[in-house]
């Protein structure tokens, strides 16, 4: 795993804290990239998403966790919230 090898290269305080970023440690050649492509997933997955609760399950399907249970397709599509109705104000 990644994570727990960067947490053991940084270097930390006399309170055990970090005193360097995690992406510090990253390889130019592929760390650096991947996390790029990552965090450009998730951009536009909050770009396409209609509220909080949608970009969760959108954030679950496409960059599930590791050790937890995936999200599990529906048929279909996606659930998704029924589109508000435009009733005229008075």
């Amino acid at each position: 795993m990644i994570r727990p090898e960067l947490h053991r290269l940084v270097r930390r305080n006399a309170k055990g804290r970090p005193i360097e970023k995690l992406t510090q440690h990253l390889t130019p050649e592929e760390g650096k990239p991947r996390l790029r492509e990552l965090l450009e997933g998730v951009k536009a997955l909050m770009r396409v998403s209609t509220d909080w609760d949608d970009y969760n399950t959108k954030l679950d399907i496409a960059f599930p966790r590791f050790n937890e249970t995936f999200v599990l397709p529906f048929a279909g599509d996606l659930p998704r919230l029924p589109k508000p109705s435009q009733e005229p104000s008075e």
